[in-house]
């Protein structure tokens, strides 16, 4: 016979470690040596005997529950949940135990004990800082950018998704459980801007009038730090039916200026509707294309200076060549000429209003802003209108290079990494109270320096911050969680966790979801109990004066069999065959991650794991969480526009609004995830 605590009532497992770190251990019990056991040193100073009982324990040392903050190496060694699930499974009479929540209870029927403001994931989802509606940049002693310009198109920075015409920028792709960290972004880089067809480009302009520099020829792909507008339509322009190349850097096309006086640059198209062009149409009647030069890109008012680098004329010819030419530097600057393009017929009745820049054949190009433009800069640019039997062009369009907002400013940052990145550091979040768990950096992709908020406290909102307040870990975090050997790690400078940093509890905002050392024995999950408060997950079914211990709706089946939570589901005889231990010289068939006892990201534990949901769960009905979807992108104006027609095809973001949630279904968004169901690579009970 073996001694054992009865069924409802409670014991402790402690965790040896400082009072900062495990706040439960304040006063005799920080100096508690968990691995000195009394039958090994009966007269040990702070000795404690509890895990004695444990085979992992007697075998290693370094596995038996223990935290620190001084020593060299403050890594939290790996299993250690071992020691806790055998403990308790000895313990326990009938082996079933579970660890208290915080509030002394293990009442797994209350949900949401993670507070978190979805906001705060605000700064996950864009990198540029126009998308912000509190965004007050304007003006040549701030970022340059024209108000009443911004103002007007606010509303065009996310119109087209599902052409890219986003600044909601787009996650790294998801395939089977890798995980990708976040890149250093560059504007001009293949992943944001695919390069132009440049098989079609025959001649690039490097002669008089035109730059001779090498470094100002035209390349199928702009310089590192930019990107670029082409104003070109790309598809069948005798039927109508072609669009424009976007990008998340330029998410519209520019806006024609309208000519109300005369119906100049009128282009018709097939069914008869007429529209100004931003590209030119006809070399005899369509030479001159005006705009206003788009909100994201920067204009110095006070010295009349557009703030991109390059500008170019990409000309397209019947027979099938093409020829860009870089016409940066004939820029017409004489004020009143290019004003007269907006006031025109006002001073040269006849021709067309780009003629008042027209001095010769050249291409020409200039910038005006008066009261017919409502002050908004207004890009005006002249085509060749010669006569050389090799440059009698069908059709052309304006190509700029700039440099985003965020580049001008130097702000360092990302391109996202996929969803798993972030939700295998957002889960933890769910185990805040367990000591042996470290929790690592979240930085915003609209700016690496800046920890997205909400997630530690007040005092840690930078990388400087998170530096000087956490730990380098010997171990690699992202690659705990990879089974496969296909994740990649943080190793760019000053983006993402590169130097596997951590913290303990203490530096989160958010208060412990566990005890870190009550327990209590209880019923597993399929058993009877005389009462659903001695169910190890507090919460049954009655029937027939018994009550079924079960899953309650909204309980987390990844924090639920969590070796660090419960012993349940463990064993042969558990529904789809129950998740498997292993031992320490076998960790890979284990179903449990070797550092935070999680279930592990893989499709064979997370079989097992809704095998384990569909039996146990009150309704037989498990489901992942919903951070991540296709929401309404941002900023939303009530619809979104592809072909001119409505769509939903909405990017994959992390929530972050109130109006977040998919079109097709309830399984992700703003209302979901505050119900608890937060993070998609955990199963619920539904």
């Amino acid at each position: 016979n073996r001694c054992c605590r009865e069924i409802g009532k409670d014991f402790t497992m402690y965790t040896a470690g400082p009072a900062t770190i495990v706040p439960e251990n304040m006063g005799t019990n920080v100096t508690l040596d968990t691995s000195k056991f009394a039958a090994i040193d009966p007269k040990g100073a702070n000795r404690y005997s509890r895990y004695a009982i444990s085979d992992t324990a007697l075998k290693s040392t370094s596995a038996i529950p223990m935290v620190t903050n001084t020593a060299v190496d403050k890594t939290p060694a790996k299993n250690q949940w071992r020691v806790i699930n055998e403990t308790g499974a000895l313990t326990c009479c009938g082996g079933g135990w579970i660890r208290k929540f915080a509030d002394g209870t293990h009442d797994w029927t209350v949900k949401n004990r993670v507070s978190l403001e979805t906001s705060n994931f605000q700064c996950l989802n864009f990198r540029s800082p126009l998308v912000s509606p509190d965004y007050n940049g304007f003006g040549d002693a701030l970022d340059k950018i024209v108000k009443s310009t911004y103002q007007r198109e606010y509303e065009y920075f996310c119109k087209t998704p599902s052409q890219n015409g986003c600044m909601q920028i787009l996650y790294r792709d998801i395939n089977n459980y890798t995980i990708l960290p976040p890149l250093l972004y560059d504007p001009s880089d293949i992943i944001n801007l695919p390069a132009d067809d440049n098989a079609f480009v025959t001649a690039v302009a490097k002669v008089a009038p035109y730059s001779t520099l090498p470094a100002d020829w035209f390349s199928s792909s702009p310089a590192a730090g930019s990107t670029r507008l082409d104003t070109g339509p790309y598809g069948d322009l005798a039927s109508g039916n072609y669009t424009y190349k976007l990008n998340q850097d330029v998410p519209y096309q520019p806006f024609a200026y309208t000519f109300t006086q005369y119906p100049y640059d009128l282009y018709t198209f097939p069914d008869g509707s007429k529209s100004s062009l931003t590209w030119f149409s006809d070399k005899d009647i369509d030479y001159g294309v005006s705009m206003y030069l788009p909100a994201y890109i920067p204009y110095n008012v006070t010295t009349n200076t557009p703030l991109f680098t390059k500008i170019y004329i990409k000309y397209y010819y019947e027979d099938g060549r093409q020829e860009v030419f870089n016409i940066t530097n004939l820029r017409n600057v004489t004020a009143g000429l290019c004003d007269g393009i907006a006031n025109y017929p006002a001073a040269v009745p006849n021709g067309q209003p780009i003629d008042m820049i027209k001095t010769g054949v050249d291409e020409s190009w200039c910038i005006s802003a008066n009261s017919k433009t409502q002050n908004r800069p207004m890009l005006n640019v002249l085509a060749y209108t010669g006569g050389d039997p090799d440059r009698q062009w069908s059709y052309a369009a304006v190509i700029i290079d700039f440099e985003p907002l965020e580049i001008q400013k130097s702000i360092r940052t990302a391109t996202p990494g996929n969803a798993y990145y972030y939700l295998t550091k957002l889960g933890k979040l769910e185990l805040t109270g367990i000591p042996q768990i470290t929790y690592e950096p979240i930085y915003c992709n609209n700016n690496q320096e800046n920890l997205v908020p909400g997630i530690f406290t007040s005092s840690i909102k930078t990388r400087t911050d998170f530096n000087a307040a956490s730990y380098t870990s010997n171990y690699d975090m992202i690659q705990t969680y990879d089974e496969d050997s296909t994740s990649v790690s943080d190793l760019i400078a000053n983006i993402g966790n590169v130097g596997n940093r951590f913290t303990f509890q203490d530096k989160l905002a958010n208060a412990a979801v566990f005890s870190s050392k009550e327990f209590a024995c209880c019923t597993p999950l399929g058993k009877e109990s005389d009462s659903a408060a001695k169910c190890c997950s507090g919460f049954g079914t009655a029937s027939g004066g018994k009550t079924t211990c079960k899953l309650p709706v909204g309980a987390d089946l990844n924090v639920y069999f969590n070796k660090f939570v419960s012993g349940d589901g463990i064993g042969d005889t558990q529904p789809g065959g129950g998740l498997r231990l292993s031992t320490l010289t076998d960790e890979e068939s284990s179903d449990f991650n070797e550092y935070t006892g999680e279930p592990k990201m893989r499709a064979s534990t997370f079989m097992r794991l809704e095998e384990l949901g569909k039996a146990y769960c009150l309704n037989g009905k498990v489901g992942n969480g919903g951070s991540f979807g296709q929401f309404p992108p941002e900023p939303y104006s009530g619809y979104v526009s592809a072909n001119d027609t409505t769509t939903y095809s909405y990017p994959i973001s992390i929530v972050d609004s109130i109006i977040d949630a998919e079109v097709s279904s309830t399984n992700a968004g703003k209302f979901t995830f505050d119900n608890g169901f937060r993070w998609d690579h955990h199963y619920y009970c539904k």
